[in-house]
This record gives structure tokens, sequence and C-alpha cells, in this order.
């Protein structure tokens, strides 16, 4: 026996149980069994039946995703979307006049909007005029 196998001999059973990876002792399955009430117990219906059946002799294993959850979008609306919002979020290549016209208004406005509060995001006071460019 090499040192491989007396490691796991004397070792593998340790870690599986750890892990979980082992299966249940008889003692162990009697008791889950015995704390599932009936409520937990739903039958499965002809179609569910089938399809398990087909999926162990497909030898299809693989769990089937999980349909994502929607419900939050029923409650959104696109009229409540500012045509600011489509202005500021369009893709790089598109190129159209009025778009970058309404951007540069938008700035502006943001702009004068932070010159009226004194203050800019860092928290200190908005300068008198921006610094020149650096040489």
């Amino acid at each position: 026996m090499n040192k491989e196998e007396k490691f796991w001999n004397r070792f593998g059973g340790i870690i599986r149980k750890t892990r979980n990876d082992c299966p249940l002792t008889p003692e162990e399955a009697k008791k889950e069994l015995d704390a599932l009430s009936e409520d937990d117990e739903e039958p499965l219906t002809d179609a569910e039946v089938e399809q398990s059946i087909e999926k162990i002799l497909t030898r299809d294993f693989e769990p089937k995703p999980a349909a994502p959850d929607l419900e939050w979008v029923q409650g959104f609306s696109a009229e409540d979307v500012d045509e600011d919002v489509f202005a500021l979020n369009r893709n790089l290549g598109d190129a159209d006049a009025d778009v970058d016209a309404r951007v540069d208004e938008l700035r502006k406005k943001a702009s004068d909007e932070e010159d009226d509060e004194g203050e800019n995001e860092t928290g200190l006071e908005a300068p008198e005029k921006p610094p020149g460019k650096g040489g």
C-alpha cells in the first residue's frame, strides 16, 4: 500500500464527514424523515415524474436554471424617464448635433447649480475662475 492509499484510508472518512459528503447513517436518515411534516410533502405530477425518468435515462443531471424574479419590473414605467437621461446615456459612436447641444446645456446647468451652492463635490468653495492648463 503506497502513501496516498494510506492517507485516504486513514483520513478520507474524516474529511468526507466534515464536508458532509458522507451518506446519512440509517439513524440520521430516519431522523430527517421524521422531521418532515405532511405540509412539506408535495406529490409530483405525472409530468414531473415522466420528466425525471427521462432525465435519468438520458443522463441529463444538470439542474435547470431558476427563472429570474421579474416582479420588480411590473412597477416600472418608461414614461418617468426624462429625455435628458436618453441624451446622456447614448452610445459613444452615436453622433447627433441635437444630443450634443442638449448634453452641453445640461453640463452648463449642472455647473451653474454647483456655482449657486458655493461648494463643489469636494466640499470646498468653488474657485473664482478655473485654473489654467498646467505647464
